[in-house]
């Protein structure tokens, strides 16, 4: 697969085992502009299991040309994806809101770009992002989030997971419109986020996350072993939790996280 195709692609539930192969993510881009709708207006649209997708770039430009007053920053997600068992390597994900809705099952992200300004990493999903760049796009957002996830319930084995990642973008300017970027704000009562192993730019702002609709007593926001001018936690919020080791090496461990049932051998090589 070659090209730039300027084109909405949607994946029924019918049509499992899928496999969309890019020359690379800069050559073989999906670009869809529509907003508004964070259900309708994705530019992908999974909703089939068994999926693997790579060095394929998904873009929303939807919000990227708002620059016009009368267009103002709306839902406008690159992917969205809603079932069990998806696999992205070397992809793209753009967009500035909603960039990409990881709703539901579980999925693995290797080596992948996904760049946004507002709750740009968001959903229900069980997910690992190793080796992925993370893009703060904050001359578009006065205040931006990475994440925004959905865990309801402390039984649910959802959430997201950065491992071995970097988080970059526009360095903090106080006498200019943008700027901090926080990690993640609770979605939900039990969101779950945890970053590890990871490089953190200047861009993070020094509280590192937000409570927003969670509770901050069950909501669990984790931090282990990151390096770089972000990731400085003696100015975190109080409430960040601390994970045992046992915990990290849960969560961080492909095998035990996501990859119970053995269903990432069985995908074409990643």
């Amino acid at each position: 697969m070659f090209g730039y195709y300027r084109e909405q692609i949607i994946i029924p539930y019918d049509k499992p085992k899928i496999l969309l192969d890019g020359e690379d993510a800069a050559s073989t881009v999906i670009q869809h502009d529509e907003g508004g709708d964070v259900i309708n207006s994705s530019t992908f649209i999974l909703s089939a299991q068994d999926f693997v997708a790579r060095h394929v770039t998904f873009l929303n430009s939807y919000n990227l040309n708002s620059q016009a007053p009368w267009r103002a920053i709306t839902w406008a997600p690159a992917a969205r994806l809603t079932e069990d068992r998806a696999a992205f390597c070397g992809c793209s994900f753009i967009s500035v809101q909603d960039t990409l809705s990881d709703m539901g099952g579980r999925h693995y992200f290797e080596s992948c770009y996904i760049e946004g300004a507002v709750d740009f990493i968001w959903g229900a999903g069980q997910s690992i992002y190793q080796n992925c760049r993370i893009k703060s796009n904050g001359a578009i957002s006065n205040v931006a989030y990475i994440t925004a996830q959905g865990r309801e319930r402390g039984s649910d084995t959802n959430g997201f997971v950065f491992k071995q990642c970097s988080v970059e973008g526009p360095k903090y300017q106080p006498m200019r419109k943008y700027r901090r970027t926080f990690l993640g704000r609770g979605y939900r009562n039990y969101s779950r986020v945890l970053f590890y192993n990871s490089y953190m730019s200047e861009i993070v702002a020094r509280k590192g996350w937000e409570q927003w609709y969670g509770n901050r007593h069950t909501l669990c926001f984790s931090e282990a072993d990151n390096s770089g001018p972000g990731s400085d936690m003696s100015k975190r919020i109080t409430w960040m939790k601390k994970l045992s080791q046992q915990e990290i090496n849960q969560l961080t461990d492909v095998n035990t996280f996501i990859n119970q049932d053995g269903w990432l051998e069985k995908q074409p090589r990643i």
